[in-house]
């Protein structure tokens, strides 16, 4: 969805970046007594970091990251259980790193990615002492489909030299970007393959080499191959980190490129038009251009690819009377890299959901959206045909997370007025207990009105 365009103080992005402290990457580790301590949290027996963390090379002195030497053993994966309705086919994991209140999840932009066959779940664990306060501590976590944690790094969030950032998974690695409160005119940026957590390492760049003035950062990321795509503030813009050559391209010709959401695909990436509300395509090597037009007076203003079927693009486009977007439609295409070989194609009239500004993802055909803020909408690519998944009694979906061949994953969090879209949960939804329904609801838009209730 289209970011907020507010212009951040250094003050609130640092703040804000802490809250979600990401992972840097690298080459070898200290020992256990070089990872940085937070005096005042051990000494209130807070302890969000068991077993054996080690420091980042590269991060030191201004970033204070760590890094667990055996994430399998000291960060257990999300336990899975069936859900409290009973209803079939449903599975959920609950938040619950620490015993008092506050435990939340953080995703960010395409939370799972496909690694040789394998599907990774990228999230952040948050620990504040409740629901609506600051978290104490942040611990970036990517674990399997199977539930094997493979990476985690953190940090204490009230350390002066606290970072926050993205920990990414691309086709084979993983690559990180970082801001420290004590030197926020510099990116950490690194990368490390998957299953060789401690091998990471940081670079310092300044924020100016990455096309962004005082104040700015990374505030969305994708990764594909030797490229590391930044969707940068101040401006808004996307820059090429190329790991292969050690160096930042910034697309400005003619000027410089008015987008953010990155979205890697083989030549380059996709990214949201910023300012005419449409899809560029930037290459590789910085040139863009405009691959997507919205129809009419409309705003693109999400996007997706399908990575099971060839990159197969799929976005959003709706109006804007307020914060909610209506008369949504949902648009695919198959991949190309200019709009004269782009043959776009309407799948389906969403209507005017009221939260579908929440996310989008795409995979084997299909095309999970959020319609309400109980309810979510699976669309099938091929004939626009779509069934209504229901939220439990006493929970919201937040964000859609991944949709395969034999699931459906959504963040939940409580259906409270007060508690905002905070996220204390995942559900995961059988789809062969999905498709036991589909064969009730008939053809076409009108079987809409059904939900996928338990039974």
């Amino acid at each position: 969805m289209l970011l907020n365009k507010t212009t951040w103080s250094r003050a609130a992005l640092i703040a804000a970046l802490a809250a979600i402290a990401s992972s840097p990457l690298g080459f070898a580790w200290g020992s256990r007594r070089d990872a940085p301590t937070d005096v005042a949290a051990r000494q209130s027996g807070f302890n969000p970091f068991p077993g054996e963390w080690v420091s980042i090379p590269g991060a030191a002195p201004t970033c204070n990251a760590r890094i667990a030497r055996d994430p399998g053993r000291d960060v257990p994966a999300l336990n899975f259980v069936t859900c409290p309705s009973g209803r079939s086919g449903c599975r959920h994991a609950t938040a619950r790193w620490t015993d008092e209140a506050g435990s939340t999840f953080l995703f960010r932009r395409e939370p799972v990615r496909v690694v040789d066959g394998m599907p990774y779940l990228s999230y952040a664990r948050l620990y504040p002492t409740s629901i609506n306060l600051p978290s104490r501590a942040n611990i970036n976590v990517i674990e399997t489909k199977g539930g094997q944690t493979v990476m985690a790094v953190g940090d204490y969030t009230s350390s002066a030299t606290a970072c926050g950032g993205h920990l990414v998974v691309g086709s084979s690695t993983v690559a990180a970007a970082f801001i420290s409160a004590a030197a926020p005119d510099h990116q950490l940026i690194g990368t490390a393959p998957i299953g060789k957590p401690t091998s990471l390492s940081l670079r310092a760049i300044p924020i100016g080499a990455l096309g962004s003035s005082a104040g700015g950062a990374v505030q969305r990321a994708s990764h594909l191959g030797n490229q590391f795509y930044l969707g940068m503030s101040m401006p808004f813009g996307v820059t090429i980190w190329d790991f292969a050559r050690k160096k930042a391209i910034v697309p400005q010709e003619p000027k410089r490129l008015p987008a953010e959401l990155p979205v890697a695909v083989r030549d380059g990436t996709l990214a949201l038009d910023n300012e005419n509300w449409g899809i560029w395509f930037v290459s590789s090597t910085g040139s863009y251009l405009k691959l997507v037009a919205p129809a009419g007076p409309q705003i693109i203003f999400d996007l997706a690819v399908d990575r099971a079927n060839g990159e197969q693009i799929v976005w959003l486009e709706g109006d804007r009377p307020s914060f909610d977007y209506t008369h949504v439609s949902l648009w695919t295409a198959p991949y190309a890299t200019d709009a004269a070989h782009l043959h776009p194609r309407r799948v389906a009239t969403l209507g005017d959901p009221r939260r579908a500004g929440g996310g989008v993802v795409a995979n084997a055909g299909v095309v999970l959206t959020l319609q309400t803020k109980n309810s979510a909408r699976l669309t099938r690519l091929s004939d626009g045909k779509s069934w209504l998944i229901a939220a439990d009694p006493g929970q919201r979906f937040i964000q859609p997370l991944w949709v395969d061949d034999d699931e459906v994953w959504l963040s939940t969090g409580p259906d409270q007025p007060s508690s905002a879209d905070y996220q204390t949960g995942i559900v995961r939804f059988s789809r062969g207990s999905v498709g036991s329904e589909r064969a009730a609801l008939g053809p076409g838009e009108d079987s809409l009105t059904k939900l996928f209730h338990a039974k």
